[in-house]
């Protein structure tokens, strides 16, 4: 079936309210759903458009609720500044994945074999480990140009903070064996 997905705005509320969630969200179908070894579950959405909450009430555990489509407005095909901004963003994706640093991606999703510059500017939007606050603000960006150059600065930031965390990492780890190697030495 098809879902209308949205953030919670604080995410320690068991059942929200819609004073409780985003107002922009994205119409989608699950995709699959992972029983997790903790017993919860999660589901993967394919989503299809973004929407805007208009009204909803509760109907249960869930939020039933009015939308409207909240349309994009997408780059033409030779915008060559929009190609350099997804290219930069596929080659620091690359890097995360090759490194396993935070992205959630599945194993069989190929990068530079993307063929959609849409669909992969809205996966990897999904995909970055980031606050929910901040997944808004690219969801809410209806140029979809502009969410990719705002993607690119995620991008780095988290790859260079991933950089940073790897660098101490290395230190400490260095650190430690030259401890190891003077301790025996003076044995």
């Amino acid at each position: 079936g098809i879902i209308g997905v949205f953030g919670q705005i604080d995410e320690t509320v068991d059942i929200p309210e819609e004073k409780d969630i985003y107002h922009t969200g994205v119409l989608g179908r699950v995709a699959k759903i992972l029983q997790l070894p903790d017993g919860n579950h999660t589901a993967f959405i394919q989503g299809f458009c973004r929407i805007h909450l208009i009204e909803a009430h509760q109907s249960g555990p869930y939020l039933l609720g009015k939308v409207e489509e909240y349309p994009e407005i997408v780059p033409t095909e030779d915008n060559r500044e929009f190609i350099a901004a997804i290219e930069a963003c596929k080659d620091i994706t690359d890097k995360f994945i090759q490194r396993g640093e935070g992205m959630r991606l599945d194993n069989s999703f190929k990068v530079h074999d993307t063929q959609s510059r849409v669909f992969f500017v809205n996966f990897i939007c999904g995909c970055l480990p980031l606050a929910n606050s901040e997944h808004l603000m690219l969801l809410e960006e209806s140029d979809i140009h502009q969410r990719a150059v705002k993607l690119l600065n995620f991008l780095n930031r988290e790859y260079q903070f991933a950089m940073l965390k790897a660098n101490i990492q290395m230190q400490t780890h260095e650190d430690l064996n030259r401890q190891q190697r003077e301790y025996f030495l003076k044995k």
